[in-house]
């Protein structure tokens, strides 16, 4: 039989439970809603034969133009362009052209972006490589004048970019939260 105590107990233990549960998804929702890179052209981890024309980059949600940004790093780290201003206020892509002809070498393009309704912010960096031209074929890397632009996957490159920021915490929180809510179900039926 269990004791009168613990039966009037229990659902004064729900109800903090289940604030408890809310209060730690309700900021792993919200890390989850950021915008982070959903796809890159060049694409990360890409070769290249011939130098694009613009690094293009797609975000899972809007954010803030004025605040965000992407800027290409040369292979010695030097930022060599950035993003143009956007006539709108928000946008879920940014693009960066306008610079010279990229040599041989590892480039990376490193963004922030900030979303105008909850101020989340997002980090991450995406790389590609510029191949070495080959010699005495006039081209870089191909004799077809239309295969020159075209990428070459390099082993182990992700159709998407690296996205970094807090999309590795919010994995993190979710566990935490799966964790808690167990530890607490757990400990109610313990309380039978």
């Amino acid at each position: 039989m269990i004791p009168r105590s613990a039966r009037f107990a229990r659902p004064w233990l729900a109800a903090p439970a289940i604030a408890l549960a809310v209060l730690i998804l309700m900021p792993v929702g919200a890390a989850l809603a950021h915008a982070s890179l959903v796809s890159s052209d060049p694409a990360d981890g890409t070769t290249l034969t011939a130098s694009p024309a613009s690094i293009n980059a797609t975000f899972a949600e809007a954010f803030d133009t004025g605040r965000s940004s992407m800027e290409l790093l040369g292979p010695d780290g030097a930022t060599l362009a950035t993003n143009a201003a956007a006539a709108a206020a928000t946008a879920e892509s940014m693009t960066i052209s306008g610079y010279a002809t990229l040599g041989p070498g590892v480039y990376s393009v490193r963004w922030t972006t900030i979303t105008p309704d909850d101020n989340g912010i997002e980090r991450g960096t995406f790389r590609f490589t510029m191949a070495a031209p080959v010699e005495g074929s006039g081209q870089a890397g191909s004799a077809s004048p239309g295969a020159a632009a075209t990428p070459i996957a390099s082993p182990g490159a992700a159709a998407g970019g690296s996205s970094g920021g807090s999309g590795d915490i919010a994995v993190a929180l979710v566990v935490l939260a799966a964790l808690v809510i167990a530890g607490l179900a757990w400990f109610l039926r313990r309380s039978r």
